[in-house]
């Protein structure tokens, strides 16, 4: 589309109930056109989809009589607008208003026969659309120009309806590239946005498509090409006059729109406006079936009916039918109440008439074209044009059914100049004539009767083509909105941890539907990483995860071998013989250098160096039979649980071990059964889990085994966070309760599972369960992931294979997990992939930080802000950094080395204050006051500008040079960013409605006003833009993100991205990718080259992300939000597919 700055805009020519026409400018081409323009300020999708059709439709009309459109776009206030040629004349309806005052000049300029040659053109340019497919449904003499030089162009096709089967309904309604059932595109191409500098460009209103909107066969909302604008709703356009000089290169004036009652040009009265709803059309002109609202039954044959009524005013100077309101019009038009011409206008001669008399000839083509039933009609506008033809050349018409003396006299009157003798032989083939005359009737009459059966075989092979295209295009939206639906339910599912569920209907979405939204859900169905073979190791007999070394795993084969590998790459870092068989039982010190192994049911635990395989010693249990051990942090000591060898009831002991001296320091014994033991890290206390006849968690003194407390619970495994700050323990019913080790008070308790409860592990701040859910009969085993402190679930992972029994697993540090599976499977869990973290006492959120040099950084620091260096997984103060305590904001210009803060809390007025010196010496370059707290700080491209959104709304621009405000809007602002060139991109929300609108503006920085928008039906939470300036991402709230091109504002990509919604994104400074953070907890890089899985994702926050921020590089993510930690990523080694077309 092109912007309206192309144009300039002058007085008003006319206008109608949607739209104003006005005489414009063509700057580029240095020619005057009409410009039409949408009136209304608040215009629907609807009422815009239907304005855009007006042009489509005349774009596909190239005819001599219908008025050519030149250019689309939008005006400067995001308004719809389009330009076609200017013609200097005026309507048939003034014309006609003219003739009926008398005034001498327009009756001299136009007698009868050229009023009727006006006619024909009018006919021939209705006949050309109807050959195309397209009728126009409101056809009237304020619709018909009449121009200086003969020109005659029919106007105003707002109401034109496209006939089913027909060219036009293939051009116009054919498919624009699309989504799948779930991808409605938010907004469509607007106006580009010129990159070049001056306030030249400008961008345009996209068209918006609600979230909800009925999708056609490609996923965008129909237009419905049957309700019209509202009548009443009238708007008046101001433009304001030519200043001087207006031929140069100056910015015209925005249009203005108002409410204003009085227009500055004449209006049809009430009676002769445009009818909204299913009544279409003006009801004088209106035929009877548009009249009675039966819109399947409107084809050529309505628009004869008008062009009837149109050639009734020019024969009478008035409507067909007139009355004191719009139901006594359509009751008359409905009754078919039309006086012939011929009797309207008995005893009152008109003066634009031979003889002040309407021809009986021409008021019974008239009255043809206007009866009531459609069939009576001319059956085409080029039939009706015959008539007249034949009229203005003297022949008889259709209409009158002339006789044998009619046809006479007409015959005679066409040869006046005759010779007398050719007079006789006129005379002598009269008799000729009068026989012939009743034969040609009879066969007139016949021909007339079979065309009409043509006709009504073609109408009836067309309407039976357009009800089998209506039943396929029903169908095809039938099977997308079942499509839609198989999603949702997919969705609801997986939430619901229903993998069956969600398995049948991801199958029941047709394959050619299955869009990016069900790819993100189909890749859930197995989020394992497939096997991981390593030679001599298919069968593992154990598997057990190296403490303090992420991602590194032991294996252990029934030939008692010991293979240690890296998961990630399935490489064999070493190995080790043991000299044991069978089932192994492996357990490692807290700090992975020593490795313990038994034997089934032994009574021996053998000892070795983890690093090097060397045998450290062995550890003899007392009793018949060890069944199971734990290290302590050092493998100084072990806690074994063993049986005693007593008779029935079953009898167990819990025995601590020096491993140096292999000798027992106490031993626990109960009649009962243990399940587990693990030794706290700080070696102070034993922890001894029960079974199901002794059904509690005991919390021992480490140097005696003395009970220091017990929990009633029926436990069957127990795991110790990695701090020894949490202990979790899990119950056969699928609870868990996490207590505190070292005082054995609950913490928390919850039910994480509906069925069983097999494993659990700790991931950092997270806790990962093996569990099933769904019915007894249905049960399957999942993966979950879990906040550790409120036990509120941060993901499900399907995969695991399933049966009767779990398999078994041990999970590294990192996230990676490997089964017991043979061969095992190999998992991934992306938390705990920080390089650095920082974890905040005091504050409990961050409302921003940003990287100012590649390993630099401006994070919190209780409630203000400080500089940091990232290093070495540190976050290290920097030196000379002024106590930012009141400072929340930032934004850094790495390139120049500029960074800015501002205050989000606290008093008021507040500041916003400019350095330089991002990693070394500070230099404090300006101070600005501002009367409230800040929102959002954006640096342009070159660093030479800063963007400010207030708390109230307000946007303001500052030069970074001195500080000066450049200018400054009032508005619903929430975030800016700068664009290329002048632009400025800003998200606006515009209380009032429900809901309130959310819009995203372009802002001209030359002239510090807005030049268009787009606007959304779901809230955009956050905004940024490419490196170059070309893209445009938003975070929303339905969990997607959308990318926009920022020249056009143009839909490039929309994605499903996260489980909730995404509130912050950030684009990366050199590849392909964005960062999106949601609030489920989740940080996802994307390349949209490929939107089926993320490049990495980073899971285990503890509250959504307010802010992402990539180093200048590119090597490192930070990351900081609603929780107590400040995060930073190692992002340098993604891999981004090559580029593939874009869409």
């Amino acid at each position: 589309m092109t912007p309206a700055s192309a144009y300039r805009p002058g007085r008003e020519i006319a206008r109608g109930g949607m739209g104003a026409v006005l005489d414009a400018r063509d700057q580029k081409l240095g020619r005057s056109v009409a410009m039409k323009v949408m009136l209304r300020p608040n215009a629907s999708a609807e009422e815009q989809q239907r304005f855009l059709q007006e042009a489509r439709v005349l774009g596909q009309l190239a005819h001599p009589n219908i008025v050519p459109i030149h250019d689309l776009g939008t005006d400067e206030r995001g308004r719809l607008f389009y330009t076609m040629k200017l013609v200097q004349g005026v309507t048939l309806h003034e014309l006609l208003h003219k003739l009926k005052a008398g005034d001498r000049e327009t009756l001299a300029k136009y007698p009868l026969p050229t009023l009727l040659t006006v006619f024909q053109k009018v006919c021939d340019a209705v006949a050309f659309a109807h050959s195309q497919g397209i009728i126009h449904r409101d056809l009237k003499p304020q619709n018909i120009m009449v121009g200086e030089f003969g020109e005659v162009l029919v106007m105003d096709w707002g109401l034109a309806k496209l006939l089913p089967g027909s060219t036009a309904s293939a051009a116009l309604t054919a498919p624009m590239p699309g989504t799948g059932p779930t991808g409605t595109l938010l907004m469509e191409r607007g106006t580009p946005a010129r990159s070049g500098d001056g306030p030249g460009g400008a961008l345009g209103n996209a068209t918006p498509m609600a979230a909800g909107a009925r999708c056609g066969p490609e996923g965008r909302a129909p237009v419905d090409r049957e309700t019209l604008p509202s009548a009443g709703e009238q708007a008046t356009v101001v433009s304001t006059p030519d200043t001087a000089g207006g031929e140069s290169g100056a910015v015209s004036t925005p249009l203005v729109f108002t409410g204003a009652e009085t227009p500055p040009t004449p209006q049809l009265s009430g009676t002769q406006l445009t009818l909204d709803g299913t009544v279409m059309g003006t009801p004088n002109y209106m035929s009877p079936e548009q009249a009675d609202g039966r819109v399947t039954d409107l084809d050529e044959r309505s628009d004869v009916y008008s062009l009837g009524g149109v050639l009734y005013a020019l024969l009478t100077l008035r409507p067909p039918v007139e009355g004191k309101d719009v139901s006594e019009l359509l009751n008359q038009v409905l009754r078919g109440d039309i006086i012939p011409p011929t009797l309207a206008t008995r005893g009152r001669p008109l003066p634009h008439l031979p003889d002040g008399a309407v021809p009986d000839a021409l008021s019974a083509v008239a009255m043809k074209a206007l009866a009531l039933n459609r069939d009576a009609r001319y059956r085409s506008a080029a039939e009706l044009a015959r008539d007249i033809a034949a009229y203005q050349g003297g022949f008889a018409t259709a209409a009158e059914r002339a006789g044998t003396l009619t046809q006479l006299r007409l015959f005679i009157r066409r040869h006046q100049g005759l010779s007398a003798a050719a007079a006789v032989m006129v005379l002598l083939t009269a008799f000729f004539i009068s026989r012939l005359s009743s034969a040609r009737d009879v066969a007139e009459a016949n021909a007339d009767r079979a065309e009409r059966n043509a006709d009504t075989a073609k109408r009836n092979e067309a309407k039976a083509k357009a009800s089998e295209q209506e039943a396929r295009q029903a169908a095809e939206n039938l099977r997308r909105e079942n499509a839609r639906a198989n999603i949702n339910l997919a969705d609801a599912a997986l939430l619901a941890g229903d993998l069956p569920g969600m398995v049948a209907a991801l199958e029941r979405c047709p394959e050619d539907l299955r869009d990016q939204p069900w790819g993100y859900l189909n890749a859930k169905r197995d989020e394992s990483l497939g096997e991981l073979k390593v030679p001599g190791f298919g069968l593992p007999v154990a598997v057990a995860a190296v403490p303090g070394r992420p991602g590194e795993f032991a294996l252990a084969n029934a030939g008692g071998d010991i293979a240690f590998i890296a998961s990630a790459s399935g490489k064999l870092l070493r190995r080790f013989a043991t000299g044991l068989r069978g089932y192994l039982q492996l357990g490692f010190s807290d700090d992975g250098s020593v490795l313990g192994v038994t034997s089934g049911n032994r009574r021996r635990v053998e000892l070795f160096d983890a690093a090097t395989g060397a045998r450290r010693g062995a550890v003899e249990l007392a009793g018949n039979s060890g069944l199971h051990f734990a290290l302590n942090h050092d493998g100084a000591r072990l806690v074994a649980i063993t049986g005693t060898g007593k008779p029935a009831p079953l009898s167990m002991a819990c025995q601590l071990y020096d491993t140096g001296t292999g000798r027992p320091q106490w031993a626990k014994a109960c009649e009962g059964a243990f399940s587990s033991a693990l030794i706290h890290p700080d070696g102070t206390r034993v922890l001894l889990a029960g079974n199901g006849n002794r059904r509690f968690w005991w919390l021992l003194d480490a140097a005696d085994g003395t009970e220091l407390a017990r929990v009633p619970v029926f436990p069957v495994l127990q795991t110790l966070s990695r701090d020894g700050r949490r202990l979790a323990i899990g119950t056969p019913t699928g609870e868990l309760v996490v207590v505190n080790p070292l005082t054995g008070a609950v913490l928390q308790r919850a039910r994480l599972h509906t069925g069983q409860l097999a494993g659990a592990a700790w991931l950092g701040n997270l806790l990962l369960t093996l569990g099933t859910d769904g019915s007894f009969t249905q049960q399957r085993w999942v993966f979950r992931l879990w906040d550790g402190e409120l036990l509120t679930p941060r993901g499900s992972f399907f995969g695991v294979k399933q049966g009767v029994f779990a398999p078994g697993w041990s999970a590294s540090e990192n996230g990676e997990l490997l089964t017991s599976e043979r061969p095992p499977h190999r998992w991934s869990f992306p938390v705990s992939r920080e390089v650095a973290t920082m974890f905040s006492e005091v504050s409990e959120q961050a409302w921003g930080g940003v990287f100012v040099a590649s390993n630099a950084v401006v994070a919190r620091k209780h409630f203000g802000l400080a500089r940091y260096a990232v290093d070495q997984g540190r976050f290290t103060e920097l030196p000379g950094t002024p106590a930012w305590d009141s400072f929340q904001l930032a934004a850094s210009h790495p390139a120049s080395g500029q960074f800015a803060l501002a205050r989000k809390i606290g008093d008021e007025p507040s500041e916003v204050k400019l350095y330089r010196g991002a990693d070394g010496p500070l230099t404090e370059q300006a101070a600005l006051t501002l009367p409230g707290r800040a929102h959002h700080l954006a640096f342009d491209r070159a660093g030479e500008r800063l963007a400010v959104t207030h708390r109230d709304g307000t946007l303001e621009v500052f030069a970074t040079r001195d500080g000066r405000s450049q200018f400054r809007l009032a508005g619903g602002y929430s975030q800016a960013v700068f664009g290329a060139g002048t632009n400025l991109f800003a998200l606006e929300v515009r209380p009032g409605g429900n809901p309130p609108e959310h819009r995203l503006v372009r802002i001209d920085t030359i002239a510090g006003q807005p030049r268009g928008n787009s606007r959304s039906e779901v809230p955009l939470t956050s905004l940024a833009i490419a490196p170059d300036g070309a893209l445009l991402a938003f975070g929303s709230t339905d969990r997607r993100v959308y990318v926009l091109r920022a020249n056009d504002f143009s839909t490039g990509w929309v994605f499903r991205a996260h489980e909730a919604d995404v509130g912050a994104v950030a684009f990366h400074p050199r590849l392909p990718v964005i960062a999106t953070g949601s609030v489920d907890g989740s940080v996802k890089l994307w390349t949209y080259r490929d939107l089926r899985r993320p490049l990495a994702t980073f899971l285990g926050l503890g509250g959504a992300p307010v802010t992402l921020s990539f180093n200048p590089a590119g090597t490192l993510l930070f990351v900081d939000g609603q929780e107590r930690t400040s995060r930073v990523y190692e992002v340098a080694h993604l891999t981004v597919p090559a580029a593939k077309r874009e869409p």
